[in-house]
């Protein structure tokens, strides 16, 4: 199950390593071809969902913390059951 060097599993050396001067996250997934072209575009762009993707865990947060004052569910706050 592990390997002996680095104490990770094996399938992580098939699937999970990183490859040399690889980017953590590019797949080159851009069906719509949304990604900006120039390398300061794309800095731009990586800038925004990092910023979105915060903003995201903080609206996660507030609806963790209703729930855990109210004590009530979010969603049967929502759909009033």
């Amino acid at each position: 199950m592990f390997t002996n060097d680095d104490r990770m599993p094996s399938w992580h050396a098939k699937i999970g390593s990183m490859q040399d001067n690889a980017e953590p996250g590019a797949w080159g997934f851009d069906p719509l071809g949304l990604m900006p072209k120039t390398a300061e575009g794309k800095k731009q762009r990586q800038a925004q969902e990092l910023n979105n993707g915060r903003l995201a865990m903080l609206a996660a947060l507030g609806i963790l913390a209703e729930e855990a004052k109210t004590g009530m569910p979010i969603a049967d706050k929502i759909f009033g059951q």
